[in-house]
């Protein structure tokens, strides 16, 4: 009996595919799935392509080998938000704004933007009021930046490969320049933007870190650039936001070989000085 893509076989031979490429620590080709799987080339190929079709992988054009897609990201994201994800990182947003009385949020890439699951406004007079209806940006932000340099380097292409807009005077939108600023936050363990996607605005961000050592959300703070251009001030938020960060790590079962994810605080970008306040 021949299969459709709607048979049983074929969703097992499919799923199969997508188990292989998961676990693999590189990206795979037709011929390397078809032998792991027992597969014949051209089934392995039709459903490869049908399943690039739908987000579920994507293929390196210039090695023609496939690994898993921005949607199955996001699917794994949103089982988590809705088995309590957002839930769970309640208590940790609550101290983290108690701490640093900024705004704070949780933060996932869809594929395309930065999505908000939660979010708790600061309690100070002058402060950034965030629009949860209104994703951000991938490239000017710093939870799209934490989210978006710790995905596979075929999303990064991607994404850095369309045109960057430009959100405030000083987005970056040279591709070069973001690919640079990704690698910094990989080696400092945090990003940071400013003055990037809204005038006045400054933001920080860390990753979450869940099960498989895998970066499934981004925690920010956000405040007025004449407050957080203060180095002291920046300092403090910035390891509050650190630990909580690595503490809802560990709540959602990330387990590193030895303790928690590293609290690398690294290398503070300076003030501006056209920024600072008169009295700091």
């Amino acid at each position: 009996m021949a299969e459709t893509p709607g048979s049983m076989p074929a969703v097992r031979k499919a799923a199969r595919l997508l188990k292989f490429l998961g676990r693999a620590p590189h990206p795979l080709g037709v011929t390397e799935l078809s032998r792991l799987s027992g597969t014949h080339k051209s089934t392995v190929s039709r459903m490869l392509r049908a399943m690039e079709l739908e987000g579920l992988v994507v293929q390196d054009p210039l090695t023609a080998k496939f690994s898993l897609g921005p949607e199955l990201t996001f699917l794994g994201v949103y089982r988590f938000e809705r088995g309590g994800l957002a839930a769970m990182a309640r208590p940790y947003l609550e101290r983290l704004q108690a701490a640093t009385r900024e705004t704070v949020s949780l933060d996932i890439f869809d594929g395309e933007k930065v999505v908000a699951l939660d979010w708790i406004q600061s309690d100070l007079p002058v402060s950034y009021r965030s629009d949860p209806a209104r994703p951000g940006p991938i490239h000017c932000t710093a939870a799209g930046r934490v989210l978006l340099a710790y995905q596979p380097e075929e999303t990064i292409e991607r994404v850095l490969g369309r045109p960057l807009s430009p959100c405030a005077g000083r987005t970056r939108t040279d591709p070069e320049a973001v690919w640079a600023e990704l690698e910094r936050v990989r080696a400092q363990g945090f990003a940071m933007e400013r003055n990037e996607w809204e005038e006045g605005l400054t933001a920080l961000a860390t990753p979450v870190w869940g099960p498989g050592a895998r970066v499934v959300a981004a925690l920010a703070v956000s405040g007025p650039t004449f407050r957080l251009n203060r180095k002291d001030r920046r300092e403090r938020v910035l390891a509050q936001l650190q630990l909580d960060g690595a503490a809802l790590s560990q709540r959602i079962g990330y387990r590193p070989p030895q303790g928690p994810p590293p609290l690398r605080a690294g290398p503070m970008p300076e003030p501006d000085p056209s920024e600072l306040p008169e009295n700091p």
